[in-house]
């Protein structure tokens, strides 16, 4: 799917609404148990939207999925999907703690909504906080989800984060902890080589994926970065900043379309990060896209970047300005009632 512009993806987030939600809110199971003859079908079109919606996330195609989710909820307002619903969308705009309420909002509806458990422990993941809450969800959602490929998956993560509590000499988790050591000392083939163990104790351990993909593109094996960024957001999708710093290593080795696509991710997965608007606005900028490029620039300028990002953004704002003037016509240049076009 091509993805939407920023404008847009803001537009269909604003744009969601939902019903307000019984405080017992209906489950998709009981509205069939309730009337199945006249529900089968929308029962099975909301399976289908919810199946849609979920591969739209895993692809990163966030705009969609929720979308996707909308329609679902539109087909049964007031059921327990809302929650998760809303959970999705303020997720993706980055009110994290919105999220995790609606998440904990749905699971209180619904104890079994293991696509809700997933993304809650996602989050307390990504924050460090709840580690042990984060592997049990893991858990229960793996006893949960019909998929194989996915249970394995929830496994492999409750085991990696039962790793990191223990703290264990022998722990993929402890072992990326002292990587990190190599790289405060700019020490990159070890970093890199450490890292490498990491993934062979635990393949699943997106962290050193992103990890290893930073090391590499410090010694210039944009190429290898890039490998690793893929199989890094493969596993979490919405890592932070992966889309932005794999949107760098294409752009490093020329891969212009890449790049652009993967600055415009960023700013879909992660509305609240300058960066990613900042780096968009430079793709539109090579394009000649004027008004496009300062959109980007002044949303960045919005989020609040740190000092050195806020002179960047300022540079280029500045020049793009500059360029725009330049190319402006002249009154001399400009068709009149005595002029011809000279094109």
């Amino acid at each position: 799917m091509r993805a939407l512009s920023t404008i847009a993806l803001f537009l269909v987030l604003s744009a969601t609404s939902f019903p307000p939600v019984p405080a017992h809110g209906i489950k998709l199971d009981e509205l069939l148990q309730a009337d199945p003859h006249a529900t089968r079908s929308v029962g099975r079109s909301v399976e289908e939207l919810i199946d849609q919606a979920e591969a739209a996330y895993d692809r990163a195609e966030l705009s969609r999925a929720v979308s996707q989710y909308q329609q679902a909820v539109n087909m049964l307002p007031g059921s327990c999907l809302t929650h998760r619903a809303r959970g999705l969308t303020a997720q993706i705009q980055g009110k994290l703690t919105d999220a995790i309420d609606s998440y904990q909002k749905a699971l209180a509806c619904d104890p079994e909504d293991y696509l809700a458990m997933e993304k809650l422990a996602r989050i307390y993941e990504h924050r460090g906080e709840k580690i042990q809450e984060a592997a049990e969800l893991y858990r229960k959602a793996s006893q949960l989800h019909p998929r194989p490929n996915r249970r394995q998956d929830l496994i492999t993560w409750a085991s990696f984060l039962k790793n990191r509590l223990a703290g264990s000499d022998t722990s993929a988790a402890r072992l990326w902890n002292e990587c990190g050591e190599h790289v405060v000392r700019a020490e990159w083939e070890r970093a890199r080589q450490c890292y490498s163990q990491v993934i062979t104790l635990d393949p699943a351990s997106y962290q050193a994926f992103f990890s290893r993909a930073s090391v590499l593109m410090e010694i210039g094996d944009h190429e290898a970065a890039i490998r690793d960024l893929d199989a890094g957001l493969k596993l979490s999708p919405i890592y932070p900043g992966g889309y932005v710093a794999r949107g760098l290593a294409h752009e490093k080795i020329g891969n212009a379309e890449e790049a652009a696509r993967d600055f415009e991710l960023a700013t879909e997965t992660d509305g609240m990060d300058p960066s990613g608007y900042y780096h968009l606005g430079r793709t539109h900028e090579k394009k000649q896209q004027v008004g496009e490029a300062l959109t980007c620039y002044r949303k960045a300028l919005g989020l609040g970047p740190g000092r050195e990002l806020v002179d960047a953004i300022q540079r280029r704002m500045t020049h793009v300005e500059k360029a725009s003037r330049q190319s402006m016509p002249s009154e001399r240049d400009m068709p009149g009632p005595d002029r011809k076009h000279l094109w």
